[in-house]
């Protein structure tokens, strides 16, 4: 269903993301079929992941933690192997907006970003979008 491009948002819309996610958090505990369904599982991710808002959930989903754990234990558990290559390139895809803020704050590389012209607030909005987790505005200052 996730090739058809007419069929993503609906899956997404459903909730799919979250569950592949929690799929591939807990394929040990997966009856004997638990590889399959964890190679389906990160291809589909894939398949879904081509919007930065459909990206953004995957990041909420605690998606990249995830996917390094089964990247790290795909040497010691076989049926994880094959899900192993493309969890990696899913992991590269979601961190993306990682690399695009560390460059936007060093001096050379983000000497034209507008990243530093924020406001705090924003710049956490902002990193939150691109680097995942859940935003949290600061503490209002106490009137003392």
């Amino acid at each position: 269903m996730a090739l058809a491009a007419r069929n993503r948002e609906a899956l997404v819309e459903a909730g799919l993301l979250e569950l592949l996610a929690r799929v591939v958090g807990a394929w040990r505990e997966l009856p004997h079929k638990g590889g399959a369904a964890l190679v389906l599982a990160v291809e589909a991710a894939g398949l879904l992941s081509g919007r930065c808002d459909w990206q953004q959930r995957l990041r909420q989903a605690d998606a990249i933690p995830l996917l390094r754990a089964l990247s790290d234990h795909a040497a010691a558990h076989p049926e994880a192997a094959e899900a192993a290559g493309p969890a990696g390139e899913l992991v590269r895809l979601l961190e993306e907006g990682h690399v695009a803020v560390c460059m936007a704050q060093h001096g050379r590389l983000g000497a034209g970003s507008g990243l530093g012209l924020l406001d705090e607030s924003l710049t956490q909005m902002v990193l939150a979008f691109t680097i995942g987790g859940r935003f949290a505005p600061p503490a209002a200052p106490s009137q003392s």
